[in-house]
C-alpha cells in the first residue's frame, strides 16, 4: 500500500521509482500509480475476489510536485471518491478492504469525525477499513451492517519502525507499539464472505547494537511467554507494550 503522507516526497520521480522497485521483486500496489485507470487492487484467493483499496489524508504540502494533469497517481482521502470507488469495486469483488492513511500523528484517541466516515463507508459496501499514519495504536470496533460484523481499527501503530520510548515526542512509549491484524473469513453457502475471526498481534522494536552497528527487528510478540533475545529489559519492555496494545484492541469471534 503506497498511499501516505510521503507518497510524494520525490515527487513524480519518487512514485514512479518506488512503484519499479515494488514491481522488480514481483509485488503488487495500490494507492499509487504510473497512468490513468482503475485506482484499486483485485486479486483472487481461493476464489474469493478481494478488491483492496487504499488512500491518503495527508501529502505533507506535496501536491504541487505533481503536475495539475498527473494528481490521478496518488489516491487522495476524499469520501464521496471513495464511495464511488466502493460502489464499482462491489460490482465484482466478494470482499472490500480499505486502508486509510489518516488522523492526526502521535494522539491516541479517534477524531471525532473518524467514526461516521468509516462507517459511512462501510455502509457503502465496505468490510474492513484499516488505518494507519498516527504512530500509535488507536482503538478497533465492530461495526453491524445488516446484521453482518464489519471491522474497523482506526491505527495499527507502527510496525517497521525505529521508534522507541526514549524519544522526544508525544505519547513517544506508545509509538513501541505495533499490531498485525489477522482477519478469517467464511464463505457462506450462497457464495457470501463473512467475517468469523479477528485475532490481533502486537508487536515490538527491538533496537541493538553490534560491531556492525546499530540494528532494528519488529518483533511479534503473540503471548506473554514470549522471550526477545533472552535479554531480561527487552522481554519486559516487549510484554509491557504487548499488554497496552491488547488493553486498546477488541479482537472478534463469531462464536462468542
Amino acid at each position: 500500500v503506497t498511499a501516505n503522507n510521503h507518497s510524494l516526497d520525490r515527487g513524480e520521480s519518487g512514485v514512479l521509482k518506488t512503484l519499479e522497485k515494488i514491481s522488480n521483486r514481483d509485488l503488487l500496489s495500490t494507492g499509487t500509480y504510473k497512468d490513468p485507470g482503475l485506482n484499486y487492487l483485485t486479486v483472487e484467493i481461493k476464489d474469493v475476489t478481494i478488491s483492496i483499496l487504499a488512500y491518503t489524508q495527508h501529502l505533507n504540502g506535496n501536491l504541487p510536485l505533481l503536475p495539475d494533469d498527473k494528481h490521478y497517481m496518488v489516491n487522495q482521502m476524499d469520501k464521496d471518491s471513495i464511495i464511488s470507488d466502493i460502489e464499482i469495486a462491489s460490482g465484482h469483488s466478494d470482499l472490500i478492504v480499505i486502508y486509510l492513511h489518516w488522523g492526526n500523528e502521535y494522539t491516541r484517541g479517534t477524531e471525532d469525525w473518524q467514526p461516521e466516515y468509516a462507517h459511512e463507508l462501510i455502509d457503502a459496501g465496505a468490510d474492513v477499513i484499516l488505518g494507519t499514519h498516527p504512530h500509535v495504536i488507536r482503538p478497533d470496533e465492530i461495526y453491524m451492517k445488516d446484521g453482518e460484523p464489519k471491522y474497523i481499527i482506526y491505527s495499527m501503530g507502527n510496525y517497521i519502525s525505529n521508534f522507541i520510548r526514549q524519544d522526544n515526542r508525544m505519547n513517544a512509549i506508545y509509538t513501541e507499539d505495533g499490531v498485525m491484524i489477522k482477519l478469517d473469513f467464511i464463505v457462506n453457502k450462497d457464495g457470501t464472505v463473512a467475517l468469523d475471526r479477528v485475532v490481533p498481534i502486537p508487536t515490538w522494536p527491538y533496537k541493538y547494537t553490534n560491531e556492525t552497528g546499530i540494528h532494528y527487528e519488529i518483533i511479534p510478540v503473540e503471548n506473554l511467554d514470549s522471550i526477545v533475545h533472552n535479554e531480561p529489559y527487552a522481554d519486559y519492555e516487549a510484554k509491557d507494550s504487548y499488554k497496552r496494545t491488547m488493553k486498546s484492541l477488541t479482537g472478534f469471534n463469531s462464536t462468542d
